[in-house]
């Protein structure tokens, strides 16, 4: 996922780059052992993924391809694509799956296309460049995390911006991480789970628990705040996360299964063998991520 799901129709962070500072190890198992069959199994998705006409889809199974080793495989299927894609937001969603799987030739596009004041793919660039940690261009990331008139715009940039160590980018996301829009408080804390401490739990898990008492609850709400609290350690936002993997709403199960790996939330693993027949092609994809994910924190 992946925050643009929820928002446009592009979803995911690298997300395999999750590296939180606070975990609680403690009141986690160690990871079970996955065998080769179900391995094998998962690779398969992941290809008929890549395969896939559905484009963000895809782009999702060639990021769990890349996870897996397959970079090769990626980089065949895809690069033939981007010399004739016109819509920049799957532009940002190409170049970005070809650095991660080791094609760096393009990545210029993505700073053009953030510089490009009237492109509609400004964010999905700013997300792909916190993705793939490329943070050259701090002054336009600067420029887009300091206007105002795209909120996701802005969270996207300040977070690449806080891959490369910028105070005033972390500041800006935790006080966004208070703001009353759900929207805004979401995508904050999605960085949040990703670059934040322990003492960033207290609010989430508030603004956690005050969701799932709403009627109706708002699933995605729910996600985007298990998700950060699971990827921070804390075992609430892990309960919540299992919870989700059997949400109604569609993107809502998909950024719970990709996170369920990411989080190393073991207790998700019998549920994600599943969702791998699951209706949704993403849920699939993101399934089978996700034990890959386990399986090698599991060798690990």
């Amino acid at each position: 996922m992946n925050v643009s799901t929820y928002l446009f129709p592009l979803f995911m962070i690298f997300a395999m780059s999750v590296n939180s500072v606070f975990s609680d190890d403690s009141t986690r198992t160690h990871p079970p052992s996955v065998d080769a069959q179900l391995i094998s199994e998962c690779m398969s998705i992941l290809r008929g993924g890549l395969a896939s006409e559905e484009f963000w889809p895809a782009m999702h199974a060639a990021e769990a391809l890349t996870y897996a080793g397959a970079g090769s495989e990626v980089v065949a299927a895809l690069k033939s694509r981007l010399p004739d894609e016109q819509d920049d937001q799957r532009r940002c969603g190409l170049v970005r799956e070809l650095y991660r799987a080791g094609d760096h030739s393009h990545v210029q596009i993505l700073f053009d296309i953030l510089g490009n004041l009237s492109s509609k793919g400004r964010t999905h660039a700013a997300e792909s460049l916190y993705k793939i940690a490329q943070t050259a261009d701090k002054k336009l990331l600067r420029e887009a995390m300091n206007q105002s008139e795209s909120i996701p715009l802005q969270i996207m940039a300040a977070a690449a911006l806080v891959k490369a160590d910028d105070p005033a980018a972390i500041d800006l996301i935790r006080r966004q991480l208070q703001s009353s829009d759900a929207t805004t408080r979401n995508l904050s804390a999605w960085v949040i789970g990703r670059h934040g401490n322990k003492s960033d739990a207290e609010p989430i898990t508030n603004a956690l628990r005050k969701e799932i008492s709403a009627t109706p609850p708002d699933e995605m709400s729910i996600t985007f705040l298990a998700i950060s609290l699971a990827s921070l350690g804390n075992s609430e936002g892990r309960t919540a996360l299992v919870k989700q993997l059997s949400s109604s709403n569609p993107s809502a199960k998909a950024m719970a299964a990709e996170f369920a790996g990411l989080s190393r939330t073991t207790e998700a693993l019998e549920k994600l063998k599943e969702l791998l027949k699951d209706s949704a092609l993403d849920v699939r994809i993101r399934s089978a991520q996700s034990i890959i994910a386990l399986s090698k924190a599991a060798s690990a």
